[in-house]
């Protein structure tokens, strides 16, 4: 875990999490701000510091939301698809980055590294390498074996889908602009998967994706709650997180009333409304 630890201490953190976000009710908000932070880190630090800045960034939502990629948006029956989703109480938007739809819901927990690649270079694998490490190492205490490796019937698969005991816990994606990286993973930590997983199957049913959609088993993906035999919510896993930033780097709060973030933010939730209203979302 030598780089994890050396990309955590090479920078000063800041936290943001969605729980003090005056936007929350708004579907689009948390991709707004994860297109935002992207280009908030890079001017940052533009001026002069002890260390360059990054950002872990919380966004764990309190609604109901299914996350669409673009390749979604092509499906046969579209729009018959999506009225299943509403009728199901899903607020829906169509993110920026990623491949295919996630959930995310309040048993879902949220979160980037947001940092400026001038100052860590970061291949794409080792930017998803990173977040796999952070998972192994929270987890290791519990005698979780994570890995690697495309769950292909799971919602999203990927090859940097996190898995533990053959299930897939959660998916990586990457958001880069210029010099700034976002390296973002949603994992399952409570609440009904099967459900979840369940939803996306039927949404693509409806919609008659084709083949070169996944054929999404309900079986295939798991919650940390149901590998521990416990319960766990997310605010003690963000807490796990936390404690091991702190453990190996100064971390402090980001407001969300910060000035120049929240002029990026406004702008890119202009846009990230407009690509959602597109699709009549």
């Amino acid at each position: 875990m030598t780089q994890l630890n050396d990309f955590l201490a090479t920078f000063q953190w800041q936290t943001l999490n969605e729980a003090n976000n005056p936007d929350d009710q708004d579907v689009n908000s948390a991709l707004a701000y994860q297109d935002a932070l992207v280009r908030y880190i890079v001017q940052q630090n533009q001026t002069q510091h002890d260390k360059p800045y990054g950002v872990l960034h919380f966004y764990s939502t309190k609604i109901d939301s299914i996350y669409l990629g673009a390749k979604d948006t092509r499906v046969e029956r579209f729009n018959q698809g999506i009225a299943y989703l509403k009728d199901n109480d899903y607020r829906i938007a169509v993110r920026p980055h990623g491949g295919l739809c996630v959930i995310s819901d309040p048993g879902i927990c949220n979160v980037s590294f947001v940092v400026d690649s001038d100052y860590f270079a970061l291949s794409i694998d080792e930017g998803y390498q990173l977040m796999v490490d952070l998972i192994e190492t929270l987890l290791n205490p519990y005698h979780l074996q994570v890995e690697s490796y495309e769950i292909v019937d799971s919602y999203c698969p990927g090859s940097y889908d996190i898995v533990v005991n053959g299930l897939k816990l959660g998916g990586i994606a990457q958001r880069r602009f210029k010099s700034g990286v976002a390296i973002a993973a949603y994992l399952s930590i409570e609440g009904n998967q099967e459900e979840r997983s369940r939803l996306v199957q039927t949404f693509y049913r409806i919609s008659e994706a084709d083949p070169t959609y996944p054929l999404v088993n309900p079986a295939s993906m798991t919650t940390l709650s149901q590998l521990l035999d416990q319960p766990i919510t997310v605010e003690q896993f963000e807490q796990m997180i936390m404690t091991y930033f702190e453990s190996h780097t100064e971390i402090q709060p980001l407001s969300y009333q910060d000035s120049t973030l929240d002029s990026i933010y406004q702008e890119m939730l202009l846009k990230q409304h407009q690509r959602s209203s597109k699709y009549q979302l």
